[in-house]
């Protein structure tokens, strides 16, 4: 995918989820506010911090998307996953604020006693909703143009629905005389978060120490390599992972008596054929060992 079009669906995507979010914070806070329900009040806040979240994310897929210069010749796809620590941070943050006001709530008492209006339910049903739909919505096209922090995004809206449905349940249980229910629920919830926090701190962190891609995609890579013409093995290939881009160091044997330009127009159209056929490589290195063309081809063929 083009750059210039990436761009523009995270600008698109980032945009509509931004006015979701604050759209989301503005009925939760009046709700908040004329209910007396600070657990509504936090939740609005909570909203206005994910679309700081979403800022963060736009700018970290503009950002990875810079070409590569003089001073970063390798690109900046990493500032994407840098981005997403940033945002596996802030869902970590949510869910340790959430885990200690209800902490607080169970060991002071101080948790709602009052049956909390038909209408702040209603608000959190639909805020599940809402949140999963932000959730399928942004995870589709974080894997249409490959972007990490915009999956980070998804995976927080996850977590936020998963709040939202604490929220339900809590008030539900307060209504019928539990009063207990809403802190406790949250404690379970702060689970939730905390797992997929961990989940987007493990992918980026992946992705920033050169990590190996995965082995199915490293054997249809070398599947792809022996069916070029003139290779006749595959000696030795390294993978990494930069950002969420593939560099590919391969080293591959052809007939030592082949003149200089043929063996290296082969290491061509390795490096052609691999970049072609598999979007996330970024580059593809080519290097090529002499070998007796009569030596067991069929055997070398096999990895």
């Amino acid at each position: 995918m083009q750059i210039e079009n990436r761009q523009k669906i995270g600008m698109q995507v980032s945009r509509n989820i931004f006015l979701l979010n604050m759209i989301l914070a503005v009925i939760k806070f009046t709700a908040g506010i004329l209910a007396h329900s600070t657990v509504m009040i936090s939740d609005a806040l909570n909203n206005i911090t994910d679309s700081v979240t979403t800022i963060i994310v736009f700018i970290g897929i503009r950002m990875g998307s810079k070409e590569a210069d003089d001073d970063h010749p390798y690109g900046h796809e990493r500032l994407e996953s840098i981005a997403s620590i940033i945002v596996g941070a802030l869902i970590l943050f949510t869910g340790v604020a959430i885990f200690y006001h209800a902490i607080q709530a169970l060991i002071t008492g101080t948790y709602e006693q009052n049956s909390p209006n038909v209408a702040l339910l209603v608000i959190a049903t639909a805020s599940v909703i809402v949140k999963e739909l932000m959730y399928r919505y942004t995870k589709i096209i974080a894997t249409k143009i490959d972007s990490e922090a915009m999956l980070a995004d998804a995976l927080n809206h996850r977590a936020d629905a998963f709040a939202s449905l604490a929220s339900i349940v809590g008030i539900a249980g307060v209504r019928m005389g539990f009063a207990f229910a809403d802190p406790l629920l949250s404690l379970v919830i702060c689970l939730f978060i905390f797992k997929v926090a961990m989940d987007t701190f493990k992918e980026a962190i992946s992705k920033l120490v050169d990590t190996a891609c995965d082995e199915e995609t490293v054997e249809l890579i070398k599947g792809v390599i022996l069916d070029v013409e003139g290779v006749l093995n595959i000696d030795e290939m390294m993978t990494r992972m930069f950002g969420s881009r593939v560099y590919v160091d391969v080293e591959i044997s052809v007939d030592e008596n082949l003149s200089l330009k043929i063996a290296h127009d082969i290491s061509e159209d390795v490096h052609d054929q691999v970049e072609a056929k598999f979007p996330k490589v970024k580059h593809c290195m080519v290097h090529i060992n002499p070998q007796a063309k009569d030596r067991n081809i069929a055997a070398t063929k096999r990895l």
